[in-house]
């Protein structure tokens, strides 16, 4: 039980964590690898708590309850990184550019997700499970 937690969790903060980097680099800002960090296990944390809160929730509950967090995480993260990014001048990115870059590092997060799902569906259509 311990080592799939571990694994969550440590794939969780590097996968944010790149995907702030990774979306920093296309938008021309720097983010450095410690606040990317810091700022996965903040949302880390927070995602947690939401995910406990929805246990036996209704489905329509649930759902309408993770746009609200994701809207909120996008706007934490503009706020957390308008001081601690900067573009490639070296000016800070402040409030409209942070939102941009976490709305951004969200969209190739659920781009990535979207992508992985259809190819699993496609291999397993294409391959499905042989029966004992």
């Amino acid at each position: 039980m311990l080592v799939p937690l571990l694994m969550f969790i440590a794939v969780g903060l590097l996968g944010y964590a790149s995907f702030m980097k990774l979306s920093a680099r296309i938008l021309r800002y720097r983010v450095a690898w410690r606040s990317s960090f810091l700022f996965a296990v903040v949302m880390l944390i927070v995602v947690i708590v939401a995910r406990i809160l929805d246990v036996g929730q209704p489905p329509l509950i649930a759902i309408g309850h993770w746009v609200v967090v994701i809207a909120g995480l996008i706007i934490l993260g503009s706020w957390f990184f308008a001081k601690r990014g900067t573009d490639s001048v070296g000016q800070v990115l402040g409030f409209e550019r942070a939102l941009r870059l976490s709305g951004f590092a969200f969209l190739l997060m659920f781009m990535t997700a979207g992508a992985l799902f259809l190819l699993t569906h496609v291999i397993f259509h294409l391959h499905p499970p042989s029966s004992p």
